[in-house]
């Protein structure tokens, strides 16, 4: 058992919610091949806690924790949570990174924005919901079928960060429903909302998730570098129009590992932009293996946008 540090003890009246010790088996997203760069607050063997190490080729990351209750959440699945998960992302930003911990409970939220070295877990029983009014998801400047426009803003996003991670045995439900039917009828103002994105981030890792019903593209990184996707399910309805599974665009070094995929468009779709866009880049070192790839228009599709 190897016991966590900086997290609030078993007996304090706070509403954190999180477990005082974790082993590899209980919860193994939190073991990640690491090399030690000497940020971390603190490394254990798993075989003896009380010794640090920082030889062993499995490590973990001991990083502080913070609860989204401490900042008013309700997993209620009804009270929108956008302000008291950003307040827990900001604030674990603060301390130089950390994990945001949701346990079991149905979180509503807009968009949320990412900050460098922030790992946000969902417990198994945790449902982040996506909110199905678009007022609820800034306008942003971001690449949409190739190009750079506004567009709303992705559920989970971020831009130029570092080490960020989305892990646990959770959920995250993009609702897209209404976002379907607005695409249909031509009413929208803006390219809908991707469920995750990322643009030129560096150490991004998403382990463990479900991910269903995308309002357009699940997970979409943009010029990323070192994306790894492990052990990821992701389903949207096979109508559904644009969802799907994972486009790396303009990325290198990306992983894409032991996930289903079962979505109303491509699985997997590797893209590189427009010539419109000035900053054309190549997709580079993409590795796919051991996926199941079920219901989709391709399984692993190169393009359609490949002017990088």
């Amino acid at each position: 058992m190897v016991t966590l540090t900086g997290m609030a003890p078993t007996n304090t009246t706070s509403k954190n919610r999180l477990p005082p010790t974790i082993s590899k088996a209980s919860a193994p997203s939190f073991w990640l091949p690491l090399k030690w760069t000497g940020r971390w607050k603190v490394i254990y063997n798993a075989s003896n806690p009380q010794s640090p190490v920082s030889h062993l080729s499995w490590m973990m990351i001991m990083l502080p924790f913070v609860s989204p209750f401490d900042f008013g959440a309700v997993g209620d699945g009804q009270t929108l949570n956008t302000a008291a998960l950003q307040a827990a992302i900001d604030g674990c930003a603060a301390r130089g990174g950390g994990t945001v911990y949701l346990p079991a409970g149905r979180y509503l939220t807009g968009s949320l924005f990412f900050r460098d070295h922030i790992t946000l877990h969902l417990d198994a029983g945790a449902v982040l919901l996506g909110s199905q009014d678009p007022a609820d998801y800034p306008i942003i400047s971001n690449r949409w079928e190739g190009v750079e426009q506004p567009t709303y803003a992705p559920l989970l996003t971020g831009s130029g960060l570092e080490n960020i991670t989305i892990t646990g045995r959770g959920t995250i439900d993009g609702q897209g429903d209404p976002w379907w039917r607005a695409k249909h009828m031509n009413t929208l103002a803006y390219p809908r909302p991707r469920l995750i994105g990322f643009t030129g981030c560096r150490g991004v890792m998403i382990e463990g998730v479900t991910l269903v019903n995308s309002p357009a593209w699940t997970v979409h990184p943009v010029r990323c570098e070192n994306v790894n996707l492990h052990g990821i399910t992701i389903i949207n309805p096979p109508d559904s129009p644009n969802t799907d599974g994972i486009n790396p665009d303009s990325c290198r070094l990306v992983r894409i590992s032991d996930c289903y995929i079962s979505v109303g468009d491509d699985c997997i779709a590797i893209k590189s932009g427009t010539q419109n866009d000035h900053r054309l880049t190549a997709c580079r070192d993409i590795t796919i293996t051991n996926c199941t790839l079920e219901r989709g228009h391709g399984g692993v599709v190169i393009g359609s946008e490949m002017s990088g």
